[in-house]
């Protein structure tokens, strides 16, 4: 019905424009409602849909999954089941890879891309991209991610599709500065920040510490001087020049030659270990302050240094590089 797809969007603006969760959470209960009260399967696919993105967003990720579970099952009835299976598969994968578990993340990525592109969905195609790079970073394969971000960045143009543009550049500059291009990643972050000043695009963030992580790392890597002059030069990009600017970054890091992994764990020390194996196993900051008994600051310092130690740029990535060199 009209009311709920009306419900549908307001649901979507109030978790990525506004970032007011609890708004989101009563507007969804209520889609779930109007829904039920409906009985069409239509309805109750994107009620479970959309409970699990607001569950997901809020880090409920084992509710998150069971609702988006049920919206598996329920696609097959709906209209267009190849697509809303895509969805529902996606999200799936996106749990997975906020769990850590990146197999099934790649896994599910790659199933629910497949369908997108069968159905000619461009933007699922997109957003599946934008995610799938995500995945491949926390995978250590820097070529595969920028290449999905690269696509997902010319499909966004050419269909002018706005949404998650700029959470894209994040990615692309978290992906430079992981490669050693610190200046490519502070022009990145900077083009980003002038779609956030415009207000015209949506910033998106997929992972909260991947572009507070990505500025730390190219700022070391440049000094502040040139970290801000840099930055400033994407800020003044036109939309266009800023997209064809992430198209060459995406390109030279798609085409190198992979790099030897260095025997980069044994740079940590005994007590960065141990706040390693703790956030491997998904621990706040606080949590793992009172584990090991220092504080939440100390803690956060000692995440940094491994992130800079371990050369990448997300909590998630660590937790992955950790898992193939069996430290936890």
């Amino acid at each position: 019905s009209a009311t709920i797809e009306l419900l549908i969007g307001a649901i979507a603006f109030f978790i990525y424009q506004t970032r007011d969760a609890d708004r989101a959470l009563a507007l969804a209960r209520e889609l779930e409602s109007r829904a039920n009260a409906d009985g069409g399967a239509y309805g109750r696919y994107f009620a479970n849909l959309q409970f699990g993105v607001v569950l997901e967003r809020t880090n409920h990720l084992p509710e998150a999954e069971a609702r988006f579970r049920q919206a598996l099952e329920l696609a097959p009835r709906v209209r267009n089941p190849e697509t809303h299976l895509a969805w529902a598969t996606h999200v799936l994968a996106f749990v997975a890879f906020r769990r850590g578990d990146l197999a099934a993340a790649a896994a599910g990525h790659e199933e629910a891309l497949a369908l997108h592109r069968a159905t000619g969905h461009h933007l699922g195609v997109a957003r599946l991209l934008d995610s799938y790079g995500r995945v491949a970073m926390a995978q250590g394969k820097l070529a595969l991610a920028a290449e999905c971000l690269r696509e997902c960045l010319l499909l966004s143009q050419r269909f002018g599709e706005s949404v998650g543009v700029g959470g894209t550049f994040i990615g692309l500059a978290a992906i430079a500065a992981a490669a050693g291009r610190a200046a490519e990643a502070a022009r990145l972050l900077g083009a980003a920040g002038a779609m956030r000043q415009s207000g015209r695009l949506q910033i998106v963030p997929y992972l909260p510490d991947e572009e507070p992580t990505a500025e730390k790392t190219a700022r070391r890597a440049l000094g502040s001087a040139a970290f801000e002059h840099a930055r400033a030069e994407g800020l003044r990009l036109s939309e266009d020049d800023a997209v064809a600017a992430a198209s060459v970054v995406a390109d030279v890091i798609a085409s190198a030659p992979p790099r030897l992994e260095p025997d980069r764990p044994n740079a940590l020390t005994a007590r960065e270990r141990a706040v390693l194996r703790e956030l491997s196993a998904g621990q706040s900051n606080r949590d793992i302050g009172e584990t090991l008994f220092i504080s939440p600051r100390t803690v956060e310092n000692h995440v940094e240094h491994i992130l800079a130690k371990l050369e990448v740029t997300s909590r998630t990535a660590a937790a992955a590089l950790a898992i193939r060199h069996g430290l936890v």
